[in-house]
């Protein structure tokens, strides 16, 4: 007998009003995600949604190198990212989206949206983000985007700690414990060769496809079955992470309310 498959309702809360939705860094995963931001915004204006509210953060400006994978021209280098980003989706769509040219800082966070996209690769900054969520708030949504030289993932999931009669997705760190082990070396390209040959040319586009993709989804039909996707741009392969309380067990994740 087949089982059927398990599925997460987008919130009551996003039916009819706009979605407020915090990005976190406008480089390379981060600069395609606001490109499809924009996108889905305008899509969600013709199905009768009122669409996004988006404020970016990021405090690095474009250096000659982000102009080659990232959404940049020549013309830019010196500027700030997320002031640059913003200000161009206002005055060519008309939006009041928000800026702040600085990097988000977990600890001092005073925000609760209703989604927050992370696009700053970093375990250290993961788990930084999480212990400070898990304090706090308990409605928010986190969809991570996180890649390698040629593969990535990205993964819907609550911040804070499950509570008790309500469906938790596990978020990134929840699913993947061993972040919290993990030492990063973020040191940025100083050339676009180097670059390249850290990161595959559309790696962040690929990445950034699936998770919009997966944003789309909950949107559209109110509900998704699956809160995550694996991919990798070498062999062309898409792998999504379902909701299933085995799968994330066997990934290191036993909290279980989905009766499974």
């Amino acid at each position: 007998m087949m089982k059927t498959p398990m599925t997460f309702d987008m919130p009551a809360r996003w039916i009819d009003r706009p979605l407020n939705i915090v990005l976190l860094g406008a480089g390379g995963a981060g600069s395609e995600v606001f490109d499809g931001l924009v996108r889905l915004h305008k899509v969600l204006n013709a199905l009768d949604h009122p669409g996004l509210r988006v404020t970016v953060y990021d405090g690095d400006s474009v250096s000659p190198s982000n102009t080659v994978r990232q959404r940049f021209f020549d013309q830019d280098v010196g500027e700030n990212k997320a002031t640059l980003l913003v200000h161009r989706a206002n005055v060519y769509h008309g939006l009041s989206w928000a800026a702040v040219p600085e990097m988000y800082v977990p600890e001092v966070a005073n925000s609760e949206p209703d989604l927050l996209i992370g696009c700053v690769d970093s375990a250290a900054f993961r788990v930084a983000l999480h212990d400070a969520y898990a304090r706090t708030y308990r409605h928010t949504l986190w969809l991570d985007l996180g890649n390698d030289a040629v593969d990535g993932q990205c993964v819907l999931g609550h911040l804070g700690r499950p509570s008790h009669g309500d469906r938790h997705l596990p978020n990134v760190v929840e699913l993947f414990p061993t972040l919290r082990d993990t030492v990063d070396d973020n040191t940025p390209s100083c050339s676009a060769a180097e670059a390249l040959r850290s990161q595959d040319a559309f790696i962040n586009r690929t990445l950034a496809d699936a998770a919009l993709n997966l944003l789309y989804r909950l949107l559209r039909d109110a509900q998704i079955q699956y809160h995550g996707s694996f991919v990798n741009v070498k062999t062309g392969e898409v792998r999504a992470l379902p909701i299933d309380p085995t799968m994330w067990a066997a990934l290191g994740y036993t909290f279980n309310q989905w009766g499974a």
